[in-house]
């Protein structure tokens, strides 16, 4: 990411899904040096992720929002162990490899279109971007979001799922085809989430850059 970021001249990459910003600061602890700019929607995960990027220079954070396929208000779905919560429905494929995905809990957050949010919020800046996307199945709303700001994306990391765990997500073929369709090419897919029991990979990290 760091490398295609300088050669696709990104100087700001989106971090969505942050979490408490375990992403952002590996980018960090190996050499980053644009801007990155998180967004994460769950309160405990949030004040985490505030005070992580308030000790680095470059890092901001977005109000807590959840980023997706139209402006408003949704139901976002708790998992214990927060990593695994998501808009969708978990389904037991995912808590049967890893009881800590299921759901404790709910809460009401504000929904917004990347379109909308980088219109009124990214002014300061019209250069190329770099968009990481993890966020539970949901993957594929976060990409019908952002249909105007898309030319501008010329890095993008997106969760994918070899095996169906969020009910309504697509599939990595599904997906994969989706992103293709926008113009991007595929550089590399990586090892995510895996069922050490059966070695059997259930999701991957798809990195694509615009041809």
């Amino acid at each position: 990411m760091i490398h295609l970021c300088k050669a696709n001249e990104c100087r700001t990459l989106l971090d969505i899904g942050a979490n408490a910003g375990q992403y952002a600061q590996h980018l960090w602890n190996w050499g980053f040096s644009g801007r990155i700019i998180s967004f994460e929607p769950q309160e405990e995960a949030y004040s985490e992720l505030v005070a992580n990027a308030s000790k680095v220079k470059g890092w901001d954070v977005a109000a807590r929002i959840c980023v997706g396929d139209k402006d408003g208000m949704a139901s976002f779905n708790l998992s214990e162990n927060s990593v695994s919560s998501s808009l969708l429905p978990v389904l037991e494929s995912s808590t049967s490899v890893k009881p800590e995905t299921a759901y404790v809990g709910q809460a009401e957050v504000p929904l917004r279109r990347l379109d909308s949010w980088v219109k009124e919020e990214l002014t300061g800046y019209d250069g190329a971007i770099a968009v990481k996307v993890d966020v539970q199945g949901f993957e594929d709303g976060v990409l019908r979001g952002a249909e105007h700001v898309l030319e501008r994306i010329r890095v993008l990391e997106l969760e994918m799922s070899l095996t169906n765990l969020y009910e309504g997500a697509p599939s990595f073929i599904e997906l994969y085809a989706r992103v293709e369709a926008m113009g991007f090419t595929c550089v590399g897919l990586y090892p995510g989430f895996t069922d050490w029991d059966t070695y059997q990979m259930l999701q991957v990290d798809g990195l694509f850059t615009r041809q």
